[in-house]
């Protein structure tokens, strides 16, 4: 099973650590990088062979997600400010990503706790 260092990855030293603590793929933040950041991260993680799950929480975040090529992308449905979780964010979000990237894998993250939730997002996102 791959596995997937969700960590607020700031740094390449963490993908590379990343990498030889055994993951797979790493989280990709889009509220906490900028686009040069992000870039960075990515290169490193692709000379890895490592996936990317590149995260949005807005509409500004997916649309810089998609401009930066993002194949991954996970919406966040938690706001981090003061922890709280709604999933309309992802059904809000999710149809702007399938008009913009429609070869992209949509990922709806946090809150999703019973089998009628994951039911209700099956047509919004792709796990």
């Amino acid at each position: 099973q791959p596995v997937l260092c969700k960590d607020f990855m700031v740094d390449t030293y963490q993908v590379y650590l990343a990498r030889h603590y055994g993951a797979d793929a790493v989280l990709l933040m889009l509220s906490v990088l900028n686009d040069e950041e992000y870039k960075a991260l990515e290169e490193a993680a692709h000379s890895l062979n490592m996936g990317i799950l590149t995260e949005v929480s807005n509409e500004e975040e997916l649309h810089r997600a998609v401009q930066l090529g993002a194949r991954v992308i996970g919406i966040n449905n938690r706001n981090l400010r003061d922890l709280t979780t709604d999933l309309n964010r992802t059904k809000a979000l999710a149809p702007t990503i399938r008009k913009l990237a429609p070869n992209a894998t949509v990922i709806s993250e946090s809150g999703i706790y019973t089998h009628q939730q994951v039911r209700d997002l099956a047509e919004y996102a792709d796990g």
